[in-house]
């Protein structure tokens, strides 16, 4: 008995580091901005990122783009999958599955198309912090 007692207790500090605290289940919205060099010219975008996540492992990818050089407006919508291990999310889907897509084939192979992005949750639960596009994002819960 004098041994069960100290190694229940090992067990459950070790349980409780390797599990989630919070479930990142819901809607999550963050903004970037980013900018690409096109003939010359050094074209500035800001997009809004809404990730949706559902409880089987699936999730709903918005991304709204503003592009300032000409105030073009894109919207692209993508199924994915995500999961939780710890304090990290990682986010998976593939660009060849955009909804509405005008294009019937590929020009490239599928797993040129593969994204994933992994997000820092913070110790609140309420913040996840991660890049795209190689800029900072913070999401925040809708």
């Amino acid at each position: 008995m004098r041994l069960f007692i100290p190694v229940l207790f090992i067990a459950l500090i070790g349980s409780a580091c390797v599990h989630p605290r919070f479930s990142v289940e819901g809607v999550w919205i963050g903004k970037t901005h980013t900018s690409i060099e096109a003939e010359g010219q050094k074209l500035r975008k800001s997009s809004v990122y809404r990730f949706d996540l559902k409880p089987d492992g699936t999730c709903s990818i918005s991304v709204e783009s503003f592009w300032e050089v000409d105030g073009t407006k894109t919207v692209d919508e993508f199924e994915g999958t995500w999961e939780q291990s710890s304090n990290l999310l990682t986010v998976k889907y593939n660009l060849l599955d955009r909804k509405n897509a005008d294009a019937k084939y590929a020009t490239t192979p599928r797993d040129w198309n593969e994204v994933q992005h992994v997000f820092h949750i913070d110790s609140s639960g309420k913040l996840l912090k991660g890049t795209i596009d190689e800029a900072q994002v913070d999401l925040t819960r809708n």
